[in-house]
């Protein structure tokens, strides 16, 4: 974690109280200079900190928009997390994917304002405007099977629908696989992207992307997506909502991506899954098949009903609500 990230999670659990810079120095190990461009840095980030003689620093208010160093701030201490913050980005999925095959170690997350290439399974785009929602990337490294790739979504799926609802207060559920849904719409997408060893057939890393639309984007929806997509909030949302639901989201899938056998995620995804007991249109490869969904099995696969009164699996595919 950088110097700004520290001068700022020290302010913040002071913000009744002046900090001297001495002070700030010491605690943090660093010089004097240091803590002041650092300050510097955070003011032209849009933090209020105000600066008195003999007295030292004082957050008076926070940023509003997404930033690293906000993100940071919300995370334990000694958090693993390496946070790469852009405000307009292609994907944070490619620029993660790049930081991985470069090395970049498990829990590099790129964390963007706005894409202009944002992207979703099966090839679809992920519309993602700029200061209205969450679209970062995290390089996961676990030690699993190739066929264990999908439990990543899972877990991811899992870790934001209890953020959302631990900070947004917003009951949420789950449509197979990898959809979150406030009221019906949907408020958040994942994807994630494997590169796997040949020989092996295990995960040399993974690239679990998720986009999260915290707040109308100004003018709207476009046309194509305003029948499905919404937002956690009608209206723009407290000061940080978004560094500190980005942050809730780490932390939860941290421990989740870490130990996947474990499936300490699975009975969270499932009680909000809502897909269960309902009829759907099962999309592959082009092709539409109306099923009914039975239940979720352990691999976290579906267990369908088909028309002829035949039962199958499906582990790859999409459900889709809209016959």
């Amino acid at each position: 974690m950088g110097v700004k990230e520290e001068v700022l999670r020290t302010l913040r659990t002071s913000s009744e109280e002046y900090i001297s810079g001495q002070a700030l120095a010491d605690g943090l190990g660093v010089s004097r200079h240091a803590v002041w461009k650092a300050i510097d840095g955070l003011r032209a980030e849009g933090y209020e900190i105000e600066a008195r003689t003999k007295r030292g620093y004082r957050l008076v208010a926070a940023a509003d928009g997404l930033s690293a160093e906000g993100v940071a701030a919300f995370l334990p201490q000694h958090a693993p997390f390496a946070l790469e913050y852009h405000d307009v980005i292609d994907s944070t999925n490619n620029r993660a994917r790049q930081l991985a095959e470069d090395g970049a170690p498990a829990w590099t997350v790129v964390l963007a304002n706005a894409q202009t290439a944002g992207r979703g399974r099966m090839g679809k785009s992920f519309y993602s405007p700029e200061a209205s929602g969450i679209y970062m990337s995290m390089v996961v490294r676990p030690d699993c099977d190739v066929r264990d790739a999908n439990l990543l979504t899972i877990a991811a799926a899992a870790a934001v629908a209890e953020s959302i609802e631990l900070v947004c207060d917003v009951k949420v559920g789950i449509k197979w696989v990898n959809d979150l849904f406030v009221e019906q719409r949907k408020v958040c997408g994942i994807l994630t992207e494997a590169a796997v060893g040949v020989e092996e057939q295990r995960l040399r890393y993974a690239v679990v992307g998720i986009g999260i639309n915290v707040a109308p984007p100004a003018g709207g929806y476009p046309a194509e997506i305003a029948d499905v997509a919404t937002s956690i909030y009608t209206q723009p949302p407290q000061t940080e909502i978004r560094n500190r639901l980005a942050a809730e989201v780490l932390r939860r899938f941290q421990p989740y991506a870490e130990a996947l056998p474990l499936k300490a995620y699975f009975s969270s995804y499932r009680e909000r899954l809502f897909v269960i007991g309902r009829e759907v249109a099962l999309v592959r490869g082009g092709a539409r098949e109306m099923v009914q969904v039975l239940a979720l099995n352990d691999d976290g696969s579906l267990h369908v009903r088909r028309a002829d009164g035949s039962t199958k699996d499906v582990a790859s595919g999409e459900v889709s609500l809209r016959f």
